[in-house]
């Protein structure tokens, strides 16, 4: 018997496919309701003095302390059922790393052989439509000096070598397909950046690092020197619960 199946049957509820319906159903239809009356009252509540303020920041801080009870309360159902699935994912997680490793070995060799057989199959076609070129020149020199028994034989080798093309036989397998597909490696990123400026290709090709851009802006606020954008200060409430 596999370690897995050990695992599973020994530590994994055999009904982990069923949620634990009451617990959560309970708890949540609960906190929906509770949920409700709060959005009913934010929307209703009024801010336009200092004593709105005040009041609203109080509501805030309760709906503050209801999201993180309502968080405890979800984690405790999730978290054991979580748990269980870190662990059986971990046991799976070598053996399918593995198999992934050798299928990606032999698509690599599968795919070798078979660019390999192309390109040997290409070659041969070229030297062949080579050859029924030097001959039809050949044909059409002896035509030209008017030797036209000499002429009739060249043109019929050349033909004879153009029928004796091979059809493309690919390498094949029961259940395996194999195709061609255009990819692509950026090798020159100022290059695009300047063909994107100059309108020869499209500026969707770009993309902002918001990441980078925001941590300069937070740092140099308007100082940041950046052509294009814009700084800017938004207000941020925070309240903490209560």
């Amino acid at each position: 018997m596999s370690v897995a199946r050990v695992f599973i049957e020994n530590h994994v509820n055999p009904d982990l496919d069923t949620p634990p319906d009451v617990a959560a159903r309970n708890v949540a239809a609960e906190a929906e309701r509770d949920a409700s009356e709060y959005v009913v009252l934010a929307k209703a509540l009024p801010v336009s003095s200092q004593e709105d303020y005040e009041a609203a920041g109080e509501e805030l801080k309760a709906i503050k302390t209801k999201i993180k009870d309502l968080e405890s309360k979800r984690l405790a159902i999730t978290n054991p059922f979580m748990e269980k699935k870190r662990q059986v994912d971990a046991l799976f997680r070598a053996p399918l790393a593995l198999l992934a490793q050798a299928e990606s070995s032999l698509k690599e060799k599968m795919s070798a052989y078979f660019s390999e057989v192309e390109k040997k199959r290409k070659a041969e076609e070229a030297e062949r439509r080579a050859e029924a070129a030097r001959l039809a020149r050949e044909a059409a020199k002896a035509e030209a000096n008017g030797q036209e028994g000499k002429a009739t034989r060249k043109l019929a080798e050349a033909v004879a070598v153009v029928n004796s093309l091979l059809p493309s036989t690919a390498p094949s397998a029961s259940g395996v397909s194999h195709s061609s597909i255009w990819d692509f490696e950026v090798v020159d990123f100022l290059a695009l950046v300047k063909a994107v400026a100059a309108g020869k290709a499209p500026i969707c090709l770009l993309q902002p690092n918001d990441t980078e851009i925001r941590k300069k802006v937070r740092a140099l606020g308007e100082e940041h020197s950046m052509p294009g954008v814009v700084a800017f200060k938004k207000s941020v409430v925070r309240a903490s619960s209560r």
